[in-house]
């Protein structure tokens, strides 16, 4: 008998880390050692769901894009459990 455990990724889960002063093409090719960072400094499970430009709503309202700077969206999943984490969980606080 096989257990299938499926996460799927709503709003309360996905967390964005902005970096600035990088485009995303840059970013890309570094996923590989954001995940180690990411990973090694919370011990738990990582997944980059997408890198794209920094996107940001101004003071009037209107959403505004900076290409030289990058949104990284990821999410976190508990090793122990296998369950995806919210962004608000103790454990992804830590």
């Amino acid at each position: 008998m096989f257990l299938i455990q499926v996460n799927v990724i709503d709003e309360p889960h996905r967390m964005v880390l902005v970096i600035q002063g990088t485009t995303p093409d840059k970013v890309k090719s570094k996923e590989r050692d954001i995940l180690e960072i990411l990973q090694d400094s919370s011990n738990l499970i990582i997944g980059i769901e997408k890198i794209a430009a920094h996107r940001f709503i101004t003071e009037n309202g209107t959403l505004e894009q900076d290409s030289s700077a990058t949104d990284v969206w990821f999410y976190a999943i508990d090793p122990i459990t296998d369950y995806i984490l919210d962004r608000e969980h103790p454990k992804v606080a830590e």
